[in-house]
């Protein structure tokens, strides 16, 4: 999968993780121009690239909340 990065390239680029123990699993991308709010895509790792197209999530802005704060 390619990187996704802002348009300024020096000002932010994507924070990518991936599970330990292999290439399968799942990746999470995140990118934060300042602009807007933060996106977060999760998406399979170690599939096709027909799978790839087709199996992730984006989550963006008051998405995101505080572990602690749902427990």
């Amino acid at each position: 999968m390619a990187i996704h990065t802002t348009d300024d390239e020096s000002r932010r680029a994507p924070d990518r993780a991936t599970p330990k123990g292999g290439a399968d699993g799942l990746a999470a991308e995140v990118v934060d121009d300042g602009d807007g709010p933060a996106e977060c895509t999760l998406y399979s790792t170690g599939v096709d690239d027909m799978t790839l197209m087709t199996h992730w999530i984006t989550a963006r802005g008051d998405a995101f909340v505080n572990l602690d704060s749902m427990r």
